[in-house]
């Protein structure tokens, strides 16, 4: 199933993705062939970039909060989740990600002095909301991941 991606290019050096240019659904930065996400390496990312050149590249989809730069000069930013800290899923292979906390995250970036700097920031909010709003669901699952960030 391929999905057709709602990237955004915001200025010359800034690209927004949910996953990669070309697919929502396909990780950016890591693989999870092994059931876990795994780091791919620059030429994987590279890859996957599709000729995208932007120097500011921000993803999403892993719900894990990271920065990587590149041996092509580029940034890629991935602020995390505010509200989903662990999940499994099926798609490609059955795999979890985990952050190993309930708390949000998200990232501040600027430019300064011609450099991207990063802030990844992990808050506390009112999980136990979304835990109820899950136990009134039935998604055991989903208050698992939501009360520890991780996967069962």
């Amino acid at each position: 199933m391929r999905s057709l991606p709602s990237d955004k290019q915001v200025n010359e050096d800034v690209y927004f993705c949910h996953g990669t240019p070309n697919n929502d659904l396909v990780y950016l930065l890591e693989d999870v062939s092994r059931g876990y996400a795994l780091l791919r390496s620059d030429s994987e990312i590279i890859d996957l970039l599709a000729g995208q050149k932007s120097k500011l590249i921000c993803c999403g989809h892993t719900h894990i909060p990271r920065a990587v730069s590149l041996s092509s000069g580029q940034l890629i930013v991935n602020p995390g989740s505010v509200g989903l800290q662990a999940y499994t899923d099926e798609d490609p292979v059955v795999h979890s990600m985990e952050n190993y906390n309930y708390h949000a995250s998200y990232s501040i970036v600027e430019k300064i002095r011609s450099e991207w700097v990063v802030q990844n920031i992990k808050v506390p909010y009112d999980y136990q909301s979304a835990v109820t709003e899950s136990k009134k669901r039935n998604r055991n699952d989903w208050v698992h991941f939501l009360s520890t960030g991780r996967r069962i």
